[in-house]
């Protein structure tokens, strides 16, 4: 007999392991619970993406035919270094935000949105527009930058001058303040006709009180002073782009404020650009009501469960998901926030279990994260079959 049915559909825990890498932790745990009992019980693996790391993979999981091509482009903060760009599905190309600008790319001690660019994405870009790619699809998690797209324009062919006309030829957080002019006679943005498609959270805005740099920019590593010093900047640059464009003001749209607010020149000049939630494409292109279908139980998780978790995160977004179809949910997670017991009772989460109780750091999961997750993975399922 196939048994229960379980979906393993991890996130990538933020910081620490990927969704790939866990999967598999997760479903041994079942089957080590399976035999504690003497359920039997079937799996399917099939990690899901918030858009960040891991996003280009999870993506490209349900072709069969796809391309993989290395690109060599800037480093966010210094040098060079090579990146990838799929193609599937004819001429669609996806593209992983994190694999070009993300924080995992600075070591922590230089982390600072001030000092980093979204030019190598928009190199990534410029090769999907070049390949004939009539439909990009980027993931906007994860990254290390703040600099509301100048970097990215500047790869597509932007003239970024300064108050002396000045080029401003590689374009970082802390140049935004000094952009006085843009050229886009030669910028691709304007000139492509394909679809761009941005996976994202659909809360985040590029300019005003909730703009991107007041919200994101010190968790990227700047100060107080820089974060506030990037956002005024930010809402400057908006006033400039709504200027040159033919389009009304995009910066307090939803989306505009992913990925460091490289979504706005996208939104602004890009003829035919969509903002959407990370999971609603994932659950799309991985044909998630079909697996719903067959599960009876799904677990998911991520790195911390808080109040964000709610706002488009993946794991709950799949949990509401599930209920249509009359399935549980399960979630592993390396931490839950203080003082949000109600919004885990709304969230469509059947049952949390964090991976430890006495220690929930990055560096404790990372370190001991097979024997974590799959001690997790038993408690959990224990809890559920034995009080069902």
């Amino acid at each position: 007999m196939p048994g229960t049915k379980i979906l393993v559909a991890p996130n990538s825990f933020k910081g620490g392991l990927d969704a790939w890498s866990i999967a598999p932790l997760i479903e041994r745990g079942l089957f080590f619970g399976s035999r504690i009992i003497g359920v039997p019980v079937s799996t399917e693996l099939i990690p899901v993406s918030d858009g960040g790391t891991g996003f280009r993979r999870v993506i490209c999981q349900a072709y069969t035919a796809k391309r993989d091509d290395a690109v060599d482009v800037s480093h966010p903060f210094r040098g060079r270094r090579s990146g990838v760009v799929s193609f599937v599905d004819g001429k669609t190309a996806v593209i992983e935000s994190a694999e070009f600008i993300g924080l995992a790319l600075i070591p922590s001690e230089h982390r600072n949105p001030l000092g980093t660019s979204s030019f190598p994405l928009g190199e990534a870009i410029r090769h999907a527009i070049e390949q004939g790619a009539d439909r990009i699809v980027i993931g906007g998690g994860d990254s290390a930058t703040c600099d509301a797209g100048i970097g990215l324009m500047a790869a597509l062919g932007a003239r970024i001058f300064d108050e002396q006309s000045n080029l401003i030829e590689f374009p970082t957080g802390r140049d935004i303040a000094r952009v006085s002019r843009v050229d886009l006679s030669d910028c691709l943005l304007p000139k492509y006709d394909g679809r761009i498609e941005l996976a994202c959270n659909l809360t985040s805005i590029a300019a005003g009180p909730g703009g991107t740099g007041r919200v994101y920019a010190r968790q990227k590593g700047a100060s107080e002073n820089e974060a506030q010093e990037l956002a005024n900047s930010i809402d400057r640059l908006a006033e400039l782009l709504v200027s040159i464009s033919s389009k009304n003001d995009q910066s307090r749209l939803p989306g505009s404020g992913s990925a460091g607010g490289i979504a706005l020149p996208l939104m602004t000049f890009a003829n035919k650009c969509d903002p959407r939630y990370s999971f609603e494409l994932t659950f799309e292109a991985l044909s998630i009501d079909s697996k719903l279908d067959w599960a009876d139980i799904v677990i998911t998780g991520e790195g911390a469960f808080d109040k964000n978790s709610i706002k488009g995160k993946a794991p709950v977004a799949l949990a509401q998901r599930a209920k249509l179809h009359d399935c549980m949910t399960i979630a592993l997670v390396g931490s839950i926030e203080q003082g949000i017991t109600s919004r885990l009772l709304r969230s469509g989460l059947d049952c949390v279990e964090p991976l430890s109780d006495t220690d929930i750091s990055i560096e404790s999961y990372m370190k001991n994260a097979e024997r974590l997750i799959i001690e997790a993975t038993v408690r959990a399922f224990l809890k559920v079959f034995l009080n069902a």
